[in-house]
C-alpha cells in the first residue's frame, strides 16, 4: 500500500471523526416534559401545604399581634397564589428550557421554606417575648411589694432586693430589644434572601438574647420566693 492511500485512508477517518464529534457535541438529550413538569408540580404542591401549616399555625398563634397576623396573611395570600400561577404556566410550558427556568423559580421566587416559614416562627416566638415581659414585670412589681413587707417584719431581705434588681435588669434590657424586631424581619423578600442568605440572623440573635434575658429574670423570681418562704 503506497503512501498516498494511506494518507488517503487516514483523512477519511479524520473527517468521520470530526463529524462524529460535531454530531455529539450539537445533540442534546431529549427531556420528557410531562415527568418533569410532574415534578415541577410536586415541588408546588409541598409549599403550598407548607403555607397553608403557616396559616394555621399563625391563626392559633394567641399572643400574635393583629397587624403582624394581618402581615403574615398577606405574604402568604400573595406566595400561594404565585406559586398556582406559576404552575399554570408550568403546565402549559412547550420547550424545556422555558420549563426548566420556571421550575427554578418555584424556589427561587418565593423561599417558602428558607424565608417565609422562619419569619413566620420569628413573629410568633417575638409576640409570645412581648407578653412575657409584660407578665413577667407584674410579677416583678408584685414581689417588690413582698420584699418590702418581709423587711417590714424584721427579715433579711438583701439577697431578695439584690436578686430583684437583676429580674428588672434582666427585663429591662429584654423590652427594649424586641421593639421593631417582628415588624423589620416581615419586611424581607426573597429577592433580598437571595442577595443576602443572612438577612434573618440579626433578628433571630436579638430574639435569642432575648430569651436568655427572660430565662435569668424568671430563675430572679423564682430564687426570690424561696429567699422569702425561707
Amino acid at each position: 500500500m503506497n503512501t498516498k492511500h494511506n494518507l488517503a485512508i487516514i483523512g477519511v477517518g479524520l473527517v468521520g471523526i470530526l463529524t462524529f464529534a460535531g454530531t455529539a457535541s450539537a445533540t442534546e438529550p431529549a427531556v420528557d416534559l410531562t415527568a418533569a413538569k410532574a415534578k415541577c408540580d410536586a415541588a408546588v404542591a409541598v409549599r403550598t401545604a407548607e403555607l397553608a401549616k403557616l396559616t394555621a399555625k399563625a391563626a392559633g398563634a394567641k399572643n400574635l399581634s393583629s397587624g403582624h397576623l394581618g402581615t403574615i396573611n398577606d405574604i402568604i395570600s400573595s406566595s400561594t397564589s404565585g406559586l398556582t400561577d406559576l404552575q399554570i404556566k408550568i403546565d402549559a410550558d412547550a420547550d424545556a428550557s422555558t420549563l426548566r427556568a420556571d421550575c427554578e423559580t418555584i424556589a427561587t421566587g418565593f423561599r417558602i421554606f428558607a424565608l417565609r416559614a422562619p419569619q413566620v416562627h420569628l413573629a410568633i416566638v417575638g409576640d409570645r417575648q412581648s407578653a412575657v415581659v409584660a407578665k413577667v414585670g407584674d410579677l416583678a412589681t408584685k414581689l417588690d411589694a413582698a420584699i418590702q413587707k418581709a423587711a417590714a417584719n424584721g427579715k433579711d431581705v438583701t439577697d431578695a432586693t439584690a436578686k430583684l434588681a437583676d429580674m428588672n435588669a434582666k427585663l429591662a434590657d429584654a423590652a427594649g430589644l424586641l421593639p421593631g424586631v417582628v415588624d423589620n424581619e416581615l419586611t424581607f423578600t426573597p429577592e433580598q434572601w437571595n442577595a443576602n442568605h443572612t438577612v434573618l440572623s440579626s433578628s433571630m440573635t436579638t430574639l435569642h438574647t432575648v430569651q436568655s434575658d427572660l430565662a435569668n429574670a424568671i430563675a430572679d423570681g423564682q430564687a426570690i420566693v424561696a429567699d422569702l418562704q425561707a
